[in-house]
């Protein structure tokens, strides 16, 4: 049976999709006619639409690191349907995010303060910073930062603030998506709307 979003507890649809009810709906505005398709064609090809607030759901869990096949069984959708989903990210050219890799504690002469590297997450980490495409190849990746420290530090430190923040960088038009940590960290360095895009 296809996942209802109306349904969900307010704590599943936070972690279900990254973002509370408001922030959904205010993205749903922005989208919604990007994600509009031809029920007619749709009836015929599937038997049903799919809702655009379902598509836009999809697409979202896809974009947090959901398995295409997981989506297609969450949402009762084909697998056409979940890689279509794709076309209103026009202009994006990667996703950023932070992941705790794990580590084993480093020695005093290594690191002068070893537990800086254990993370909220209670255990030691280094806080790697990665750039994905769509061909979900690596871009960019930067392990210069301890467990403890934040995805905005993180990021910060990196150099990919900086790379981003050039004119040189990314051409108009074109964006990566990212979440809250990330966008704080480029609001001094350049506009940060036209570089990076909410990605919760």
């Amino acid at each position: 049976m296809p996942l209802t979003l109306a349904t969900l507890a307010d704590a599943d649809f936070r972690l279900l999709l990254r973002m509370d009810r408001d922030t959904f709906w205010a993205l749903f505005d922005l989208v919604r006619s990007s994600l509009e398709t031809n029920e007619e064609m749709a009836i015929l090809s599937s038997g049903q639409p799919i809702p655009p607030e379902c598509r836009l759901a999809l697409a979202l869990r896809v974009l947090a690191g959901a398995s295409y096949l997981d989506c297609m069984l969450a949402f009762g959708a084909g697998r056409s349907t979940v890689f279509t989903l794709f076309k209103p990210l026009r202009g994006c050219l990667s996703a950023i995010d932070g992941i705790a890799v794990k580590i084993q504690r480093p020695s005093v002469q290594a690191a002068p303060n070893p537990m800086s590297y254990y993370n909220r997450k209670s255990f030691l980490a280094l806080n790697a910073q990665v750039v994905v495409g769509a061909d979900y190849k690596v871009q960019f990746l930067s392990v210069v930062a301890a467990g403890s420290c934040h995805d905005s530090m993180a990021f910060a430190v990196c150099g990919l603030a900086t790379m981003l923040a050039s004119e040189d960088d990314l051409p108009a038009g074109f964006w990566a998506a990212a979440d809250d940590a990330f966008v704080a960290g480029m609001r001094d360095s350049c506009d940060t709307d036209a570089r990076l895009r909410h990605r919760h």
